[in-house]
């Protein structure tokens, strides 16, 4: 019998704030991070995060090979997450190897494997309804 930290969620925005769980809440972090767990994981070989000098990184979670020479606050960046300078990510969620160009905000969006994030110059979603932007997208 499990009686740890659970989470079921059927919806987007369910999953939205959940993930944010892990910055938000520390009894969370404690509980899903135990000195006593064996953790099984896929290895991937890649660099650790790189920060440009003109990074500005605050409350949030960087994969991997992370590429951050914009603005990250309070989100959730997955493997090879790029983020030009001049670019601004807040409260958002970014899947493996996005990329968003210099010049891009993004607020309360949620992006999916593999965009690139390059034509429009805000994508700002509410934290009650967060923007999905699909796999793949060109924006």
């Amino acid at each position: 019998e499990y009686k740890g930290y659970c989470r079921y969620f059927n919806s987007l925005k369910d999953y939205y704030d959940f993930s944010f769980e892990f910055i938000d809440n520390k009894e969370v972090v404690e509980e899903f991070f135990k000195d006593d767990w064996i953790y099984y994981t896929t290895t991937h070989n890649s660099t650790p995060v790189l920060y440009g000098e003109k990074a500005d990184v605050s409350d949030s979670l960087l994969a991997n090979g992370c590429q951050i020479n914009g603005t990250v606050k309070h989100s959730i960046l997955s493997r090879n997450v790029k983020v030009e300078e001049g670019a601004s990510v807040e409260d958002s969620i970014i899947f493996t190897d996005s990329v968003i160009k210099s010049g891009i905000h993004l607020k309360n969006v949620i992006v999916d494997k593999h965009c690139h994030i390059k034509n429009k110059d805000e994508v700002i979603g509410t934290e009650s309804d967060p923007i999905y932007i699909p796999q793949g997208a060109n924006i």
